[in-house]
């Protein structure tokens, strides 16, 4: 990863500003290197000011913005998903999308651990495996990215790589 570009998820909370900003700050990353990424699910009327606030602290550390907006509710009545599912399948297709636009090999989400608890625990519910008891694991076999936890492992496992830091 040390030359690769890298698409950087950012939704407007804590969580993934904070990771933006930790990026070029704590680990030296430069910032041509890094796009802020941001979907927006058709799902929040004030979705917009998200964006908003990603643009204000993107540009004060010079790093690129690229969006995307899908319609999560209209996806999850036509595949018969819960709402939550189809905006993360959206979510993630579409930053796919845009890190072969932007020639990103890496997309990387910020996730607190109450994030990973509550994705276990709505995997719990449903049946769902819970993949070694954490909210995140690998991505499908059929997807060309790869999920990894950097806290975990860091390896590259060929063609764009998906990374969740908790």
């Amino acid at each position: 990863m040390t030359e690769d570009r890298l698409l950087v998820a950012v939704s407007g909370g804590a969580d993934s500003i904070g990771l933006l900003a930790l990026l070029p700050s704590e680990l030296g990353i430069s910032a041509d290197r890094l796009v802020a990424a941001h979907v927006d699910h058709g799902i929040r009327r004030d979705a917009q000011d998200d964006l908003g606030v990603i643009h204000d602290v993107a540009d004060r550390l010079s790093i690129q913005v690229i969006s995307r907006s899908v319609d999560a509710p209209t996806y999850a009545r036509e595949r018969h998903l819960s709402l939550e599912a189809a905006a993360r399948q959206r979510r993630y297709t579409a930053l796919e999308e845009m890190a072969r636009e932007m020639n990103c090999r890496w997309i990387l989400t910020g996730h607190t651990m109450d994030d990973s608890a509550e994705t276990v625990l709505m995997r719990m519910r449903s049946g769902a495996p819970c993949t070694n008891g954490r909210g995140f694991g690998q991505a499908g076999e059929d997807s060309e990215t790869t999920s990894l936890r950097l806290s975990n492992r860091f390896a590259d496992m060929g063609g764009r790589s998906r990374a969740t830091i908790s």
